[in-house]
Formats: C-alpha cells, structure tokens, sequence
C-alpha cells in the first residue's frame, strides 16, 4: 500500500474524532479547579518567602543589636560574619520572591481559548504536532489501545476503545483526581 494511502486515511480518521461538547465543559471546569489550586499554591509561596525574608531581617537586627554590646573583637568578627550570612540570605529570598512576581502566569481566559480549540481540533494534536514524543502522547491519551491500519479503514475500530472521544477529561486527570501535567506552570 502506497505512503500517501496510509497518511490519507489516518488523517480521515483523526479528523473524524471529535470530543462531545459536554466533555468539553467538564474539562474546562476541571482546568479551572486545577488552575484555582494552583494560584493558591503560587499565592502561598509568595507569603511563605514574604515570611522568612522577615525572619531574616529580624535576625539581622538581632544580630546588630548584640554587636552593640559586644567588647570582644573575635565575637564582633563573628557576628559580622553572620550578619553577612544572614543579609546573603534575605537578597537570596528578595530575588526569588521577584522572579515569583515576574513570572505571572496567562489569564485563564486565554488558557481556557487553548483548551476548548484544541479540544475542538484534536487533528492539530494528532496530526501537525511538531515533537513527536508529544504527539505519541497526545495518541496515548487518545487511544486506549491502538486500532489497527485495517480496523481504521473498514471502521469496525470499537469506539468504546476511543477514550478521546468521551472521556479525554479523565483521561488526562493523574491518580489524584488532579489535571496532569504543567498547566500555567
């Protein structure tokens, strides 16, 4: 059989899955949960940095406070040394409490545009994918076990085989019931 039969029909057969528009819906809301208990986590992050920067800023006023007293210069040398340590630490937090800020994530409604297109157009994650790893997992997400050549061309593929078709939202959901992979991540 010529190449060019082989990609035609699989091509026709990709183009014909199509994922039920209440699937698409749930798997909306199930992005958005995901995307909800994400910001939280980000959010928290951020509080949590806010909170030992202040516990190191505290540290260090600590730290020059006892240097007032001190007589001996061995234990002023060595209150020096860790205050160093300490404002090292609060200029490490500092940058990373910034590159949290930096990083703001898309909107959701954009995110949301993504997923609802190529929920829509699974062809172009089958199909036009550029990373083949990516694709041959898109095709796993599908494919609950993968139809033969002939039982694509003669139809006789049982759809309940097709996971995409129905149930891609459960699919894609880990263990956990959360959404897998990096969404916004």
């Amino acid at each position: 059989m010529p190449r060019k039969d082989f990609n035609q029909t699989i091509e026709a057969f990709v183009k014909s899955l199509s994922v039920a528009p209440e699937r698409i819906n749930e798997f909306e809301q199930a992005v958005s949960k995901e995307w909800d208990k994400r910001q939280a986590l980000l959010k928290q992050d951020e509080v949590d940095l806010e909170g030992r920067i202040q516990e190191q800023r505290l540290s260090a006023g600590l730290i020059m406070d006892k240097m007032k007293v001190l007589s001996s210069a061995t234990a002023i040398k060595y209150m020096e040394e860790e205050l160093i340590k300490t404002e090292d630490q609060i200029a490490t937090l500092t940058e990373q409490k910034e590159k949290t800020q930096m990083n703001q994530p898309l909107d959701l409604s954009i995110i949301m545009k993504y997923v609802r297109y190529f929920l829509e157009h699974l062809e172009y994650l089958l199909l036009e994918q550029i990373n083949p790893l990516a694709r041959a997992g898109y095709f796993a997400v599908i494919f609950d076990k993968a139809p033969t050549y002939q039982e694509i061309i003669s139809g006789t593929q049982d759809i309940n085989k097709i996971t995409g078709v129905n149930e891609l939202f459960l699919a894609l959901r880990s263990p956990s019931g959360d959404l897998a992979g990096e969404i916004g991540r």
